[in-house]
């Protein structure tokens, strides 16, 4: 697993929905 990996999906994913805020589950 690798940490760097998975903050930057994080950070995808905030960007995602603050973007398109539609899943309804804060990430």
């Amino acid at each position: 697993m690798n940490a760097d990996r998975l903050l930057r999906t994080e950070a995808l994913f905030w960007m995602s929905d603050i973007d398109n805020v539609t899943d309804g589950q804060p990430r």
